[in-house]
């Protein structure tokens, strides 16, 4: 592995927090130690949530053009910065032949780090991904029950993922996905994964979210780092 590629721009400021940890993921010492990078910030690939849940238009093509972009710029594995986004990899991978690593997989293995089995975890994430088997699976398999949000509560989140892709982290952002988190506390959560890539810039903003949060994004930037550090590019 020499080169990560960032599949981005679902969305803009997801890409950058992705691009932050990263850097503060790699235990690097000097410039010459960090993950070379070459990143596809496109925010015109379709939304997500509305192609699987509302017949938008497929993000597909949009989504192998920055792939394809990226390994012609040399990436010999890629990252996708949208937890929606994983459930078209299959095909973009078919179209590509990129490999990608896995924001799913390494989030499923923080939590096992974190929680006991058997331990509930809750998802707060746009409706296509608490609705599908991405997370579900994976964590049913690791012995973690999946604690979804209420109807109501989870028009709330896509409410919150809205205000955040128009730049609204403000106290009042905060507050209202505390109480919604607040509320899978109370239905027997012991974490909370921040399954949309919108949600951790405003987690990061709470200094007392209601349930230790588990950042996809975060986890993500580590198994980057791991595949792509300092040893291994030396190596290379």
């Amino acid at each position: 592995m020499t080169m990560l590629g960032v599949l981005g721009g679902m969305g803009p400021a997801a890409t950058v927090d992705f691009l932050d940890k990263l850097v503060r993921a790699t235990g690097a010492e000097r410039d010459q130690d960090h993950v070379p990078v070459v990143v596809w910030n496109d925010p015109r690939v379709p939304d997500r949530t509305d192609a699987l849940c509302n017949g938008g238009p497929d993000p597909t093509a949009a989504m192998v053009t920055g792939a394809n972009a990226l390994l012609a710029m040399g990436a010999s594995a890629l990252v996708a910065i949208c937890n929606t986004a994983h459930l078209f990899l299959p095909g973009v991978t078919r179209a590509t032949g990129a490999h990608f690593l896995s924001m799913i997989d390494a989030t499923v293995d923080e939590v096992g780090a974190m929680l006991p089995p058997g331990l509930p975890v809750g998802l707060v994430a746009g409706t296509a991904t608490a609705t599908s088997d991405l997370y579900a699976r994976p964590l049913a398999a690791a012995g973690h029950p999946l604690v979804l949000p209420h109807p109501a509560d989870q028009a709330e989140v896509m409410a919150l993922i809205r205000a955040v892709k128009a730049g609204d982290v403000s106290t009042n952002t905060v507050d209202r996905l505390r109480r919604v988190v607040a509320r899978l506390r109370a239905a027997g959560a012991g974490a909370v994964i921040a399954g949309c890539t919108e949600l951790p810039i405003v987690f990061a903003k709470d200094p007392r979210p209601a349930l230790p949060v588990i950042d996809p994004t975060a986890a993500l930037a580590r198994l980057a780092a791991r595949v792509f550090g300092p040893a291994r590019l030396a190596a290379a």
